[in-house]
């Protein structure tokens, strides 16, 4: 009841002395009130795209940057303006929204929220199992009703336009959860992991059979070809993508039959990368080039230095405040070496004292002052003049921590031919580096990992879909191109990280 009130009275706008662009905005969503019959989910379905649809590109194009750190110089200037109420009561919001309202309730624009709100909202979305609310069995009941749909066509590779809404309605989701899927593996995955709950098994399925459905939306003239084309290349990519940031290589996940473009992109994008990860890492292990400039040691503790410095605000192992928002006083860094940071004087102290196979930071806190000392000598540090052009955006953060990274592996080669920084000094920082990479990555959260089973008319739905489309066959993805990449974890764990 809530809701129809808050549509009812939205829709109608009183207000005065607005500027040509408000006023246009104000006429766009009365225009697309709910009409007469506010109650109606159809009618504020209308309503709530129509707010979705300008909430969009402001999402899109906000520097969230900026928003998370209270510095921007336009709306909205702090995260307190993007969730005036706090997430808990933020999402609550959407989640009511979405039982109201129904499927496209808030799919189209709950990816931006995460990616805007970053940190501060993770734990709220694992919290209330929002990704499965709002995206996932969305997308399942869209699905299954987009297949009778097909089931009841004379022709299923020809849809007439009868069911012209389901089919338009399956584009808009398949979008929407691309999106989701978009903001789960970017690190840290320690967040995502559990944002998503175990669904990781049926979020690949959703994948799989949007694939195979995807030429139905050209074929009933819903999309162009290349929307349906680039759509159909962003959705193999996150199934993909999925199976191996999610590690579903693993052995206690069972074997998941996919589209079989989505087991060939995989096989074409990660065996070649894995290739790539083990020389790489035997390289860190073995390799000392005869040219200081060739060796790789320095660029991956300054990649390290610069993602723990960014995107990791609390440092300790295993905290579960790690990657989300830590309270008024926010994280503090390290005093002496302002590389890394913590939640708390426990977790600082907890660092501080590691003990075992883990490098402490009581071990490196001398060796990242130093070399963050010498930066800064040089007209560098995290702080420095000549990062201060960079934009807000994601793209320009990529590209300033891209400098940061290539600046620092400059700066400890110099240091080392100058007898400032010992080989002995850079392997110990090298452990410290692989430990921090194993925690951004995720392979540390094998605890928190969950295999839910996948839906138990899968196999048999795909099959079918196969057939009825005279698409071909699902197979598994092959798990053997990773074969290579655990001889050389075992060797390094052996004799690398046990020294």
């Amino acid at each position: 009841m809530r809701n129809s009130l808050s549509a009812s009275s939205l829709s109608h706008c009183a207000c005065k002395d607005l500027e040509p662009f408000e006023k246009r905005i104000h006429d766009s969503l009365t225009n697309q009130h709910p009409g007469q019959n506010p109650s109606s989910p159809e009618d504020t379905l209308r309503f709530v795209a129509a707010i979705g649809r300008l909430l969009y590109p402001v999402f899109n194009a906000t520097k969230d940057v900026p928003v998370v750190k209270g510095v921007a110089k336009e709306w909205p200037t702090s995260l307190s303006d993007v969730l005036p109420s706090g997430p808990d009561k933020a999402l609550n919001s959407l989640l009511q929204w979405q039982r109201f309202v129904g499927d496209l309730a808030a799919i189209e624009f709950f990816p931006f929220i995460i990616k805007m709100s970053t940190s501060s909202i993770y734990d709220t979305v694992t919290k209330l199992d929002a990704m499965n609310v709002l995206a996932i069995e969305p997308m399942r009941r869209c699905l299954y009703k987009t297949i009778d749909a097909l089931a009841q066509e004379r022709n299923p590779l020809h849809p007439s336009k009868r069911d012209s809404l389901t089919y338009t309605n399956f584009g808009r989701l398949a979008n929407g959860l691309q999106d989701c899927i978009k903001e789960l593996y970017k690190p840290p995955l320690r967040s995502n992991i559990r944002m998503i709950n175990g669904q990781q098994i049926r979020v690949l399925q959703l994948c799989s059979i949007i694939v195979y459905l995807l030429p139905m939306m050209y074929a009933s003239s819903i999309c162009d070809g290349d929307t349906i084309s680039n759509l159909a290349v962003s959705i193999r990519k996150k199934g993909a993508i999925l199976f191996h940031v999610f590690k579903m290589r693993r052995a206690e996940c069972p074997d998941i039959l996919v589209h079989p473009s989505i087991a060939e992109l995989h096989k074409m994008i990660f065996k070649n990368v894995l290739d790539e990860e083990a020389g790489f890492k035997l390289s860190i292990l073995f390799s000392e080039p005869a040219d200081l400039e060739d060796s790789p040691h320095e660029g991956f503790v300054a990649s390290a230095m610069v993602s723990s410095h960014d995107l990791r605000p609390c440092a300790a192992p295993g905290c579960d405040k790690t990657f989300k928002q830590a309270g008024p006083k926010g994280f503090q860094k390290c005093a002496r070496c302002s590389t890394v940071g913590y939640c708390s004087r426990e977790c600082q102290i907890r660092d501080w004292r590691l003990a075992g196979d883990d490098i402490p930071h009581k071990r490196v806190c001398k060796l990242l002052g130093r070399i963050v000392a010498e930066w800064k000598s040089v007209g560098g540090g995290w702080h420095a003049r000549k990062w201060e052009g960079w934009g807000g955006d994601l793209e320009s953060q990529r590209d300033k921590q891209n400098a940061q990274i290539a600046d620092l592996a400059i700066l400890m080669k110099k240091m080392r031919k100058e007898g400032k920084l010992s080989k002995l000094e850079v392997m110990s920082l090298v452990r410290w580096a692989s430990r921090h990479n194993r925690e951004m990555t995720g392979a540390n959260e094998d605890d928190v990992q969950e295999w839910h089973p996948g839906y138990d008319d899968y196999e048999f739905m795909v099959k079918k879909l196969a057939q009825i489309l005279k698409a071909p066959p699902p197979r598994c993805i092959d798990r053997t191109i990773y074969e290579e990449l655990d001889r050389v974890k075992e060797l390094l764990e052996k004799q690398f990280f046990r020294n």
